[in-house]
């Protein structure tokens, strides 16, 4: 559904000061001292929200190269939180038990938002009763250039490098699976969020900068994709419905098939997504009928690939066809 409504002016508590629900920046870090300090440093000079309802968490996923000793001498206002040995995305959810925040703003240690863009997501989560807000996600390195674009999640799920969770999905969902390392959490995530009835809030006005190199367009990362399918196939196998969770699983093996056509090396991916497939059913915890038919159908990776073989043209239309899971202005999405 699109959303046109006016963003919602802050609540006043009588005095003429705006109440702002309180915020916990959660931002997760694994050896990029030099990077971290580029995030913290716009998050807590350029980002406009009333810092009296702000608090900044860093968790320190294992990194070695100092990170921790660098926020503690030159961020002393950010809390951390280490980790000895790295745990990967679920990293996060030592943020989320040591935050206090309504809201958690979820950070990669490479990526930040400035200005009034936190304010805007915040008022537009309370007017809708949002529950995960996503963004679109720039370059600092290239003007006009959107990782949206690239990947495009619709709003079946998000650029996980960063987002706003409200505090109640975090304590009906737990936070990110502990069985993901890296890639797809926020799949897992989204499925889960909306298997609860929750809503997720896609708000292009609302623009975060990642500092990702853009070299990865050019390649095909083999290792990416091996990791990606395994845990596409445990997702499948966790939350979908029987005959979902078998054509899904299908439909990924017969795109790995293609994938290898060309790229051999990518074929070592079945036996882990039969693994993670396994894995998957052994933790079932399957979401409504509707929701996991809705991602089955119409997220791209779990659709059978034979047709847009066959027809490209096919490929091209499947994001068009489905604005209301594949929007390019602000929607919002409940199941």
């Amino acid at each position: 559904m699109n959303l046109n409504e006016p963003d919602l002016a802050g609540g006043d508590d009588g005095g003429g000061e705006s109440i702002w629900p309180s915020v916990t920046i959660n931002v997760l870090a694994f050896n990029r001292k030099d990077i971290v300090h580029t995030t913290l440093s716009m998050v807590t000079n350029k980002l406009d929200y009333p810092a009296d309802r702000l608090e900044i968490i860093l968790v320190d996923n294992g990194s070695t190269d100092g990170t921790r000793e660098m926020v503690a001498a030159e961020f002393p206002c950010v809390k951390v939180v280490v980790i000895e040995k790295n745990r990967g995305v679920s990293g996060w959810n030592e943020g989320f038990e040591a935050g206090g925040g309504d809201y958690f703003l979820v950070l990669d240690d490479d990526c930040y938002l400035v200005g009034d863009s936190l304010k805007r997501a915040v008022e537009s989560a309370e007017i809708h009763g949002a529950d995960l807000v996503s963004f679109l996600v720039s370059s600092p390195y290239e003007e006009n250039f959107f990782f949206n674009q690239t990947y495009n999640t619709g709003i079946l799920s998000f650029w996980g490098c960063s987002a706003l969770i409200s505090r109640e999905a975090i304590e009906r969902l737990g936070g990110f699976d502990r069985n993901i390392f890296v890639g797809t959490h926020e799949l897992e995530f989204t499925v889960r969020l909306l298997g609860q009835g929750m809503k997720h809030l896609f708000l292009p006005e609302v623009v975060s900068y990642h500092m990702k190199k853009l070299s990865w367009r050019h390649s095909f990362d083999v290792a990416f994709w091996i990791i990606n399918l395994r845990n596409l196939s445990y997702i499948a196998g966790k939350l979908f419905q029987p005959g979902d969770a078998i054509l899904a699983f299908l439909n990924l093996v017969c795109r790995l098939l293609l994938m290898a056509r060309h790229h051999p090396r990518v074929s070592a991916a079945l036996p882990r997504m039969c693994q993670g497939f396994w894995h998957g059913l052994r933790l079932r915890a399957p979401v409504r009928d509707n929701v996991s038919a809705v991602y089955r159908k119409n997220f791209n990776e779990f659709v059978n690939p034979l047709p847009f073989l066959r027809n490209p043209a096919k490929q091209e239309n499947f994001y068009a066809g489905r604005p209301q899971y594949y929007p390019v202005e602000k929607a919002i999405l409940e199941l």
